[in-house]
């Protein structure tokens, strides 16, 4: 791709403007940045300048900062000359860029009668009328917007389910999620949007996606493969020693952040995507939020008696193991192992 064509796609994706081949086209490219670690020869400093200052006039106009305000200016500067990468400034006209468009379809527009529901305590697998493959993870419903396939490709998950959706490039498949709407490209992908969570995420393992965060201001993100964003459900009540460690301070600051997917480094499979190979990785999560995985996998309802035990963090990985193997195992992790009780269908535990 020569800088001119380079320059003119990154303008109409500014202004959400771009077809599906040329989603496709920045996609490569971006794609390309990011093997090399490097800004490809076409593109020499002045360009990169000049996204540099696109950037930055779109970052004053929405946050009402003066163009002339020196010291955050020189700040911008000087993160976007560490940065020295097209990739980078890529992704950042991808972040700061926001639009006016929202879920194309109301609730009325929603074809009842092709939901798809996984009961709690089970999975569920399901093919499509375009031949994307959906699995439902415990507690999850899909549903297909009317005229599925024939006018539009668009779909509405409540819960988690993993994708791996038929290419067309004619209709992008759209997922909507709370917080969040994705364009999909060809590709396979986890989306988990559970109401009760504190958090929602879309993770890609192949392809490439834009994502559409719906906040107050809508931010345009564009995932590679192996990347994944996690957005705040509800900020006002949430508390932030709770959600990951090393995502708390971005979290707090923008409501997302988007971070890499985490590989078991025994099978190489992801953290993220390991509910549907019937395996259990929690990464340094709180027992609160384990306890909302456990319930939703073996429908059953577990309460936690004291606060200070559900803010506990574990790691842990389990495969095909009934509920009181996990928990016993669980409470071994701990060097003063908590209790637990299971009695028609609830689970207490208690120190």
């Amino acid at each position: 791709m020569n800088s001119t064509r380079l320059q003119s796609l990154l303008a109409k994706y500014g202004r959400n403007e771009c077809s599906n081949d040329e989603m496709e086209e920045l996609s490569a490219w971006y794609a390309q940045l990011n093997a090399f670690g490097e800004a490809p020869p076409m593109m020499h400093t002045d360009e990169e300048n000049a996204i540099q200052e696109k950037i930055w006039r779109n970052i004053t106009q929405q946050a009402g900062i003066s163009t002339q305000s020196r010291g955050i200016r020189l700040i911008w500067k000087r993160v976007a000359g560490i940065a020295a990468s097209a990739a980078i400034l890529f992704a950042a006209w991808g972040v700061y860029q926001y639009t006016t468009s929202g879920s194309s379809l109301t609730t009325a527009e929603k074809d009842a009668s092709s939901a798809m529901e996984a009961a709690l305590g089970s999975t569920s697998t399901f093919y499509l009328s375009d031949g994307t493959q959906v699995k439902l993870n415990a507690g999850s419903k899909l549903i297909c917007a009317k005229h599925f396939n024939s006018q539009n490709r668009e779909v509405f998950i409540e819960g988690e389910a993993f994708f791996d959706v038929a290419k067309n490039s004619n209709k992008p498949f759209i997922i909507h999620a709370h917080k969040m709407d994705i364009r999909v490209l060809g590709t396979t992908l986890n989306v988990k949007s559970y109401a009760a969570d504190k958090t929602s995420e879309a993770a890609l393992v192949t392809g490439s996606v834009e994502v559409i965060v719906q906040a107050e201001k809508q931010h345009r993100v564009l995932l590679l493969p192996k990347q994944k964003i996690v957005l705040l459900n509800e900020s006002k009540s949430v508390d932030f020693q709770l959600l990951p460690v090393k995502y708390q301070s971005a979290l707090q600051d923008s409501g997302f952040v988007v971070g890499n997917l985490v590989q078991n480094e025994l099978d190489s499979s992801f953290v993220e995507t390991s509910w549907k190979d019937d395996k259990w990785e929690f990464d340094d999560e709180p027992l609160s939020d384990i306890a909302n995985k456990l319930a939703r996998r073996y429908n059953v309802t577990i309460q936690i008696e004291d606060a200070s035990l559900a803010n506990k963090r574990m790691t842990a990985s389990f495969e095909n193991e009934d509920l009181a193997t996990v928990l016993e195992a669980l409470r071994q992790t701990q060097s003063h192992p908590f209790q637990y009780t299971i009695n028609n269908g609830t689970v207490m535990i208690t120190k």
